[in-house]
């Protein structure tokens, strides 16, 4: 069942909330970087299929203008005008992320935004930082692995561009970079969600290698009371 969940006063699908699929990609564009003083001006969900879940501008209820933001993701008050607020969606979005694992590019920021909204949801992972450790390209300043925006992920992995600053385009693009670093099994047990079986293989590797140090543990114990025998 193919199913486009946006803000017009309909009732949620409950054969959506009850078969939803385990991982929604998430995006918003906002007035500004602050939170507690900028406000969200657009959300777009997506499935792990690529299905379009929720998509929705928003109108923002204290901000009436954000010229700069405004010239980067080109979100003009007149735009949002008749919009619902972003309480106005917090239920639909809630009911949602209820039990959902959630993923983001540049996790830390947007979860700042939609905290209230995403209150339901499993678990978070941050597609930025699964990239970066994906690249591993050390950031000298920070001693870590450097952060690439999006668009720089996007086009190291697929040589392509996109509309960069729209959140449906840029959440579409994030199930992507998603999908492709998730086949990297370091990245997937670091960041992503292991089946059952894989959680077995690697309690048993590390297992393996405890009792590996063990062994070469008491090896090196006999070899020292037999040269003092």
């Amino acid at each position: 069942m193919s199913l486009i969940l946006s803000f017009n006063g309909a009732l949620m699908s409950k054969f959506y909330i009850e078969h939803k699929t385990s991982y929604l990609f998430v995006d918003c564009e906002t007035t500004g970087l602050k939170p507690g003083t900028d406000e969200v001006l657009s959300i777009s969900v997506i499935d792990q299929t690529g299905r379009l879940v929720f998509n929705s501008l928003i109108r923002p209820e204290r901000r009436k203008k954000w010229v700069d933001a405004q010239n980067i993701h080109h979100i003009s008050p007149e735009m949002v005008k008749d919009a619902p607020t972003y309480k106005d969606v917090i239920p639909q979005l809630q009911q949602i992320f209820r039990g959902a694992h959630v993923v983001i590019y540049n996790l830390d920021f947007d979860r700042k935004f939609l905290a209230e909204a995403m209150c339901t949801a499993s678990s978070f992972h941050c597609c930025m930082k699964a990239y970066a450790y994906f690249k591993k390209e050390i950031d000298p300043y920070r001693g870590t692995y450097r952060w690439h925006k999006l668009e720089v992920a996007y086009d190291n992995l697929f040589h392509d561009t996109f509309k960069a600053h729209d959140s449906l385009a840029d959440v579409q693009a994030s199930l992507r970079v998603w999908n492709r670093i998730m086949r990297d099994y370091k990245v997937r047990t670091e960041f992503g969600h292991v089946s059952f079986i894989e959680g077995i293989l690697i309690w048993l590797r590390k297992a393996a290698f405890v009792l590996l140090v063990l062994l070469i543990i008491i090896v090196f114990i006999l070899i020292q009371i037999k040269q003092i025998v």
